[in-house]
């Protein structure tokens, strides 16, 4: 559902969802639900594992160090939250997605919206 909404943007559809935070509930309880597994991959050994998975969250701490080097408070803060959204999808993507099933079915259901979106 998550994919959906963020794909087909319901409040730009329906004009009376619009200002609704969608996408951000429904991150958020999929984050809730999946966070005893989800950290199992930020672990230490896991971040020695999947350089990636460390690399997305050095990206985090750099964003943020980027606009504090320039004294930029809420640019900071902004960016931050932007990009926690962003490592919070990472990480439940990376999270959910553990099966070659699955991974057909998130592909399916990309495959599936996007055009509609467009």
């Amino acid at each position: 559902m998550v994919n959906v909404t963020l794909f087909l943007r319901p409040g730009d559809v329906f004009k009376s969802l619009e200002g609704l935070p969608i996408y951000e509930g429904l991150i958020l309880g999929a984050f809730a639900l999946s966070i005893d597994r989800m950290r199992g991959h930020f672990a230490p050994w896991a971040l020695r594992q999947q350089p990636i998975t460390l690399c997305v969250v050095g990206l985090f701490v750099a964003v943020i160090l980027s606009q504090l080097t320039h004294m930029y408070l809420s640019g900071a803060k902004d960016s931050g939250i932007f990009f926690l959204k962003t490592l919070i999808y990472y990480a439940l993507l990376v999270t959910v997605v553990d099966t070659p099933r699955r991974l057909r079915w998130f592909a399916l259901t990309i495959a599936v919206v996007a055009p509609l979106m467009v």
